[in-house]
């Protein structure tokens, strides 16, 4: 079929284009966080962000165990959030960002017999304390009521960048990107689950079934227990 230059124009108006300028990047932070912003105001501050792609894990697969090799899905790990944000006049999304950092890992160990919210310098807290929420809303340009939205749970900061500073940057705006990890998110674009109404026991990663392993989990544990038992006997010579 020729490209038909009327008929894309058609399509185009019919169906808009989107602009890659109208989003809001929104941060619950923990509610464990000393912080010294109001985090809705960090929406005004994030300049940029990637939305992470989806990238399949694969291995290599030859079906007869040899001959052509087929590429086999193995996993879905998930890319890291970055964003940049513009830092303000009082420093305040610096510190944001400083403190979040810090209550991860107390960094600061200008006291070596103080605490920062009772971990003593370079003590790593327990996940529970330092994760939060992140939305990401992309907005349509035809309308403001038609959103896009992307949700991160148990988000935290793994990374804060350097801040280059120049003399000669007159007119430049201050900067810092930020790196999150996540467990796990949602996306508008995702098909609706539904209860699953098949056999528990046949789900694996590999398209077959775990269920002949689970089978042997008792003959398993059976062997388990004569090995402990043989190594008690040993010790006792």
């Amino acid at each position: 079929m020729s490209f038909n230059i009327s008929e894309f124009q058609s399509k185009v108006s019919q169906l808009g284009l989107s602009r890659d300028n109208l989003f809001i990047l929104r941060i619950t932070p923990p509610s464990s966080m000393n912080t010294i912003v109001d985090s809705r105001d960090l929406i005004f501050f994030c300049k940029s962000v990637d939305l992470p792609g989806i990238n399949l894990d694969l291995v290599d697969f030859q079906r007869a165990g040899w001959g052509k090799t087929e590429k086999m899905p193995s996993g879905l790990p998930y890319d890291q959030l970055q964003a940049i944000f513009m830092i303000d006049s009082g420093f305040k999304v610096k510190a944001f960002f400083h403190r979040w950092m810090q209550s991860i890992v107390n960094y600061d160990s200008s006291n070596l017999n103080g605490a920062y919210q009772g971990m003593r310098p370079h003590q790593i807290a327990y996940k529970d304390k330092y994760v939060g929420t992140i939305e990401v809303i992309v907005y349509s340009y035809g309308s403001e009521s038609v959103t896009y939205v992307y949700k991160f749970f148990n988000a935290f900061p793994t990374n804060m960048g350097n801040i280059t500073t120049s003399w000669e940057n007159n007119d430049s705006i201050m900067t810092v990107p930020i790196t999150f990890s996540y467990d796990s998110f949602v996306v508008d674009g995702m098909g609706e689950s539904e209860l699953y109404q098949g056999d528990t026991t046949e789900y694996s990663s590999l398209g077959g079934t775990v269920g002949p392993i689970i089978s042997q989990l008792p003959i398993i544990g059976s062997i388990t227990n004569a090995i402990d038992k043989f190594t008690s006997i040993l010790k006792i010579f």
